[in-house]
């Protein structure tokens, strides 16, 4: 988890990082993401912090980049907060079906 987030009070935008070893045994799974029917069979994930365990819906799906602060964990309101998403969708590699998105605290 981002040094910027709060395990005891998880974000509008909680930031895990991950990678895999060149073995493959860790986190090699998320390249799967990249095509779309694993995505819509697999649309949520788990994780766990030393407070409690969540289920996160996965909205959007793309290669790392650094053309805009996709790691921004504060935002000065909602209509920041919306903007934000909204860019990050225009970067996803596909469209989920919902056609607009909806946040939940965790």
């Amino acid at each position: 988890m981002d040094y910027r987030n709060d395990s005891q009070d998880l974000s509008k935008n909680t930031i895990l990082y991950g990678h895999h070893a060149k073995d493959g045994t860790m986190f090699k799974h998320l390249m799967k993401f990249k095509d779309e029917e694993f995505f819509k069979k697999h649309p949520t994930f788990t994780f766990h912090t030393l407070e409690a365990s969540y289920e996160a819906e996965i909205f959007a799906v793309y290669p790392k980049t650094t053309d805009f602060n996709y790691i921004q964990t504060d935002f000065g309101s909602d209509e920041e907060f919306e903007q934000f998403l909204e860019k990050t969708r225009e970067h996803s590699l596909y469209i989920p079906k919902w056609k607009s998105m909806q946040t939940t605290s965790l």
